[in-house]
């Protein structure tokens, strides 16, 4: 088996398209039916296809749920983000933004949008958060006693397992942990 039969295997393995966070509907309660229309009918003649209108729509939805997704992530999962009805207002007017700009317009929504995106960079600073939406870890404080144990030379650092809180974002794995069968 060589390198591009590894290599093309893995595109295989490919998951699932992750979720939207707006829809079409979503869009024009800010917009309104006939404003989606007409910022998205690139045609002269009125012809456009449906599907090539829909598909226009499906891009500028997904450059809104990526740009929330930049800021989001790393807090929140995005199976719950897409639960949210703050979410879902958001991204739709981050939508509309990005649809009223295609054709290198002016930007409709402009100040609205500076707010949000002020709003996501405070949230990804840990400044503010997403009412009612449970976070990736425990934002609690955590304790880890330290203890030096002399019989080991390059790893002497160790932490006492019994005396410290749960580590609840991951063990740093230079550190040893000691478990409670360590004797003195």
């Amino acid at each position: 088996m060589s390198f591009n039969d590894d290599f093309d295997q893995g595109f295989d393995q490919i998951e699932d398209e992750p979720p939207l966070y707006c829809t079409r509907f979503d869009m024009e309660v800010v917009f309104s039916e006939l404003g989606i229309d007409a910022r998205f009918d690139d045609s002269d003649d009125d012809v456009t296809p449906q599907s090539d209108v829909e598909e226009r729509i499906c891009a500028v939805i997904q450059d809104a749920t990526d740009e929330m997704n930049i800021h989001l992530l790393h807090r929140y999962e995005d199976t719950v983000l897409a639960t949210s009805r703050w979410v879902r207002r958001k991204a739709a007017i981050i939508a509309c933004y990005f649809a009223s700009r295609r054709r290198g317009n002016p930007g409709q929504f402009a100040d609205e949008y500076d707010r949000i995106m002020a709003q996501l960079d405070r949230i990804r600073k840990g400044r503010d958060f997403i009412p009612r939406l449970p976070t990736r870890f425990d934002p609690r404080p955590t304790v880890a006693n330290m203890v030096v144990d002399r019989r080991y030379r390059n790893t002497s650092i160790r932490v006492d397992q019994e005396s410290s809180s749960p580590n609840v974002i991951g063990e740093n794995p230079d550190i040893h942990y000691l478990g409670r069968y360590y004797h003195w």
